[in-house]
């Protein structure tokens, strides 16, 4: 029981410190880059509302890839401190909720998201250390100087032979944080070339390229990943999810760019 709310709290703590970076980031470009008037905005209100949505379709994607096990166990639908997030699933409720709120306040889609992304980045980056504690999400088994250590009961079916894995949380950990800090550059970027006012410089490429990349990356690592999640024709969901990703982020980098050019 104590190593439950041992394990319970530092799965919680994780991603709390990365709801706490991405509001600080969102935070910080609010401040110091939106020219809204502030009585169209609530950075609090946004932030708990984007929480929240992205909470229930992380949770909802999981529960979808793995109906069998919720079926027969429903009460552990909520109990999202023993894991079972799926990222996609939080980007598309987050994503919702978001578009729905800029309608309601009358502001763009694209640019709230395009300033939010650098701090989201952030947050799976540190996010994903949740993964660690909960020996989850490892990777096929390994014998590289960095390989982990997983518990005999937490190892997926199929590989209980096996003792040490990729570390794929790793992976994804480093690669979010690089793309925070290009995201982040690519903000304060335009922020200079748009004399300090980026409400009609920016309209969605800051967004688009954080699906681009992200998808790239996720894409990969998940070859190495051999959590159970649906596969269909050869390729695992979130790779799937991933493509699509893809392909959106280059259909608003060429809308925003036949934007700009009538903008001329």
């Amino acid at each position: 029981m104590n190593n439950f709310f041992s394990l319970m709290s530092l799965y919680g703590l994780v991603l709390a410190l990365g709801s706490i970076s991405a509001y600080c980031i969102m935070r910080f470009f609010i401040g110091r880059f939106c020219s809204i008037r502030k009585e169209l905005f609530s950075v609090d209100i946004l932030f708990v509302v984007l929480v929240i949505f992205g909470i229930i379709g992380g949770r909802t994607l999981f529960v979808f890839y793995n109906l069998p096990y919720f079926f027969e166990y429903p009460w552990e639908i909520p109990a999202i401190w023993h894991g079972g997030w799926v990222w996609h699933g939080a980007l598309i409720g987050g994503g919702l909720a978001l578009f729905v709120y800029a309608k309601l306040k009358r502001i763009s889609f694209f640019f709230l998201a395009d300033f939010l992304v650098p701090g989201l980045a952030l947050a799976q980056s540190i996010g994903r250390w949740g993964n660690y504690f909960n020996q989850e999400l490892y990777g096929l088994p390994t014998n590289v100087p960095w390989a982990i250590f997983i518990d005999e009961t937490n190892r997926v079916p199929g590989f209980e032979s096996y003792a040490r894995f990729h570390p794929t949380f790793l992976y994804e950990s480093l690669w979010d944080f690089c793309l925070f800090i290009l995201l982040f550059i690519l903000v304060r970027s335009m922020y200079k070339r748009s004399n300090n006012r980026l409400t009609n410089m920016i309209g969605g490429s800051i967004f688009a390229w954080y699906l681009i990349l992200y998808s790239v990356g996720r894409f990969f690592i998940e070859f190495l990943r051999i959590d159970p999640v649906p596969v269909i024709a050869g390729f695992r969901i979130p790779q799937l999810f991933s493509i699509a990703f893809v392909f959106l982020g280059a259909y608003i980098l060429l809308w925003d760019l036949q934007r700009r050019k009538k903008m001329i």
